[in-house]
């Protein structure tokens, strides 16, 4: 239950990142945010070759690295 519930999560995350891409795209401006991990997730839409935001990946740490 609960790994469906970060999936679910996940996903709209995810959504929210790409809306606000399409917000900064139609500014006329790349998606850029000062908020370092924001930025690291906009990333991907500032490539010019097609990546779609698909390829964002997890934030979210093993349990194992956080000992």
């Amino acid at each position: 239950m609960i790994e469906e519930m970060l999936a679910r999560q996940t996903q709209r995350w995810q959504t929210a990142v790409a809306a606000r891409a399409r917000i900064d795209e139609a500014r006329g401006a790349g998606p850029r945010s000062a908020v370092p991990a924001l930025d690291e997730w906009l990333a991907p839409f500032r490539e010019r070759d097609g990546e779609s935001s698909s390829h964002l990946r997890s934030h979210r740490q093993d349990p194992e690295e956080e000992t």
